[in-house]
């Protein structure tokens, strides 16, 4: 199982390591690299260069290849997040928020 496997069984965040906080930086900014490149880029140069099938059949190639990398970067996002920041930690550090916010008021 290993350490993630027990540190996720345990439901404790991991600690800081440089290959996590990698892992994360390749899904966020390989995710909105790709949604750059798609949208911005590539369409409208493909769009000038080919005739309206052309364009079509190069589309359908490319959108399932778009689609299945923007949902495995996505999910390299989440899952590296949610390995940092458990999800039943989330209630307790928002209530420690709230109450340090509430003694700095007064």
């Amino acid at each position: 199982m290993g350490y993630v496997g027990y540190a996720i069984a345990q439901n404790k965040p991991l600690p800081s390591s440089p290959n996590l906080s990698i892992l994360h930086l390749v899904g966020v900014a390989g995710g909105f690299g790709i949604s750059v490149w798609m949208t911005a880029v590539h369409g409208r140069a493909i769009q000038r260069m080919l005739t309206r099938q052309e364009f079509a059949t190069v589309q359908s190639h490319l959108s399932t290849v778009y689609f299945s990398s923007s949902t495995v970067l996505s999910g390299l996002s989440l899952g590296t997040f949610l390995l940092r920041h458990p999800f039943n930690t989330w209630s307790r550090d928002a209530k420690k928020l709230v109450i340090r916010k509430e003694k700095q008021q007064k």
